[in-house]
């Protein structure tokens, strides 16, 4: 799967590796036999857990088989194509630019599912103009932990007062709880929807 650009213009990175990047499956046989080595998503997006203690993630991309099959699959490339190709539209509902491609086939799979495509809105995060974001973030949670900084409350243990503005925060800070994402990682949240 291809990782999107994140940032504005002046600082521009890709977007930190998170389960929906990485095709799992979850076949009982081969997952028990590779020390549940297929639920990879997982891996790729905390690659310091241990293999047992591996996820499942609805929002990853599923295999049809397990990897027997898949290498079976592959064999015959038209036939992968056939099996594979609707699986990637749908995961990305259509929008076939954010898959990672063939450069040589890159044009005809978009000219071929372009009628599919959404027109894609620019996230809270991404603005059209460089550095300005849409609206003001409340909080902001972490993709790998869930760790969620409320800018009503701040964070005294990490230095910031409450009512420390999102934007105050700065951008080389990483999580306090698991210490392995950055603030460029952090996703928007609305606290009022809090279940109870």
């Amino acid at each position: 799967m291809l990782r999107q650009k994140v940032g504005n213009a002046e600082r521009q990175r890709y977007e930190r590796v998170l389960p929906s990047h990485s095709w799992n499956s979850n076949n009982i046989a081969t997952n028990v036999l590779l020390y549940h080595l297929q639920r990879h998503s997982d891996h790729h997006a905390n690659p310091t857990r241990r293999y047992r203690a591996l996820r499942d993630f609805e929002e990853s991309p599923v295999l049809p088989t397990g990897y027997a099959g898949m290498i079976v699959l592959a064999i015959v490339p038209a036939v992968w194509r056939r099996v594979m190709d609707p699986r990637v539209v749908k995961h990305f509902g259509g929008d076939v630019s954010r898959a990672n491609i063939s450069p040589r086939k890159r044009e005809l799979y978009i000219a071929r599912y372009a009628a599919d495509m959404p027109v894609r809105e620019p996230t809270l995060l991404e603005d059209v103009t460089p550095g300005l974001l849409v609206e003001e973030v409340l909080a902001a949670r972490c993709p790998g932990c869930s760790y969620v900084y409320e800018v009503a409350a701040g964070d005294e243990h990490e230095g910031f007062a409450a009512g420390t503005a999102w934007a105050d925060i700065p951008a080389d800070w990483c999580c306090p709880d698991c210490g392995v994402r950055e603030k460029a990682d952090f996703v928007p949240f609305d606290p009022s929807k809090v279940e109870a």
